[in-house]
């Protein structure tokens, strides 16, 4: 008899107490599963269930409630993916920050103050160190809230959240001096008097700032003449639905600056890298839909159709590639479609926030064409892809690793274009001069690609596949 390997969820209530006996709801890929806890507040699931596979993408919700803690909207996690490597997670209530702030001296706009629960990344951390330091429950709760694992590098400057309603206890100082190793500094912005958070530049990188329109500018420059391509317009195909005022680069700029602080894709590294993902699947910029009909992607025509809910003749065209990382298949748009009502308001000025995740999945209504025809909903769908939606999980990571073959499967999910992927970012790496940026912390030569490199190297994929990726190899 052959011995399933299960994997557990422990319900913590405020204060980190195990909630005994609560009753949750588990969503898979939109299939509900309900129950209730045991007595030390832990439910297990065989792994095969909750764990993604590199063919099959796992989203997970967790809704989770006793008499104390009534069923809100606040009982509901965000949505996650099983952490890689962790056997057991915990699931923490409520759903909400406590920020702190001191009292305003005056009204002149001065600058003020914030506290908020994240912990920020200092040269040389590790895992163990943050353990030791930190403790391993802390480190639990920054790996499960921020989809890391052990495996994932930690980036000097990165900001990792603790989960919500996770309360931080103050440091001493050598001086003695209380701080509180989750601050950070926010300035009130001179649009709406709302507090914004202020980055750190950190030299000339293009780390932890926006690009400049100049900038944008420049890369886009860069990359065409490396083709002998002296035409500098962005998106004029002719399959290309953006309205002409989208089809600029300071509104290409603005939206990539907005999705880069969404998604934190704020270091050097997960910059170029995405950038150069990004300009290959617009075929250089110029267009937000896939120039095919769609046609291979109906059921009937593709393997693949009915597992991604292409289930109907005409979801192939409907569902065909678009944004900026060309989002195809109809689970996917489903994904998304149900991110975007996570956050009405902040979709409102293209979705008006009173549609929902059902009158969107409806056919008739073409929401899947917005994705082509919207310059923000185009370049933050390629943000949450790239954050939330490979099934290779969040590219950030990769990123940081400077793990171009796992970033060539997670964006293109096979060799499609590999080699051109490949030359963007080493012509930006070199361009740029991304060696000297402070935050690298790599165990390989930048810019040199090897399968033997690639954490894709110990993956039944990559095994499967050595041969091909050995072709790239230098």
């Amino acid at each position: 008899m052959v011995n399933e390997t299960l994997y557990s969820i422990i319900f913590l209530d405020n204060e980190r107490n195990p909630i005994p006996n609560c009753y949750f709801e588990l969503t898979i890929n939109g299939h509900v599963i309900t129950g209730q806890a045991n007595n030390y507040g832990e439910v297990q699931f065989n792994r095969q269930l909750v764990e993604s596979t590199p063919t099959e993408y796992k989203e997970l919700n967790l809704t989770f409630w006793n008499e104390k803690f009534p069923k809100t909207e606040h009982s509901t996690t965000d949505s996650f993916v099983w952490p890689e490597g962790k056997t057991s997670i915990k699931a923490l209530m409520p759903d909400t920050y406590i920020i702190n702030t001191r009292s305003i001296l005056n009204e002149d706009d001065e600058p003020q103050e914030y506290q908020r629960a994240y912990y920020l990344v200092r040269k040389g951390d590790t895992w163990s160190g943050l353990e030791a330091k930190l403790g391993i429950n802390k480190v639990e709760a920054l790996m499960f809230y921020n989809r890391m694992s052990y495996s994932d590098q930690l980036v000097e400057g990165a900001k990792l959240y603790y989960p919500l309603g996770f309360r931080t206890k103050k440091e001493k100082t050598e001086k003695g001096e209380k701080t509180n190793s989750s601050s950070t500094k926010q300035q009130r912005s001179q649009e709406n008097g709302k507090p914004i958070e202020v980055a750190s530049k950190r030299g000339e990188c293009f780390c932890y700032r926006d690009f400049t329109v100049d900038e944008v500018k420049n890369i886009i420059k860069l990359m065409r003449d490396s083709e002998k391509d002296n035409n500098y317009k962005i998106f004029f195909a002719k399959n290309c639905p953006l309205s002409e005022s989208d089809k600029t680069y300071e509104r290409l700029t603005e939206e990539i600056n907005k999705t880069f602080r969404k998604y934190e894709i704020n270091t050097c590294l997960r910059k170029v890298h995405f950038l150069a993902q990004m300009y290959l699947e617009t075929n250089y910029l110029k267009t937000t839909v896939e120039y095919a009909s769609g046609e291979r992607y109906n059921p009937g025509r593709n393997k693949n159709a009915i597992k991604n809910k292409n289930t109907e003749v005409g979801d192939g065209p409907r569902y065909k590639g678009r944004g900026g990382m060309q989002l195809t298949w109809r689970v996917n748009y489903l994904r998304y479609f149900e991110h975007t009502r996570k956050d009405v308001a902040y979709y409102s000025k293209v979705i008006p926030p009173t549609e929902t995740l059902l009158s969107m999945s409806d056919r008739r209504k073409n929401f899947n064409t917005l994705v082509g025809e919207s310059l923000f909903l185009a370049i933050d769908s390629a943000g949450w892809y790239w954050r939330n939606g490979s099934a290779w999980g969040n590219l950030n990571n990769p990123a940081d690793n400077d793990d171009i073959y796992k970033i060539n499967i997670g964006v293109n999910g096979g060799f499609n274009d590999f080699k051109s992927r490949i030359s963007w970012v080493k012509l930006l790496i070199k361009e740029y001069n991304i060696n000297e940026c402070k935050n690298l912390r790599l165990n390989k030569e930048l810019g040199v690609y090897r399968l033997s490199d690639s954490s894709l190297s110990k993956t039944k994929y990559g095994k499967e596949h050595e041969k091909e990726f050995k072709e790239y190899d230098e």
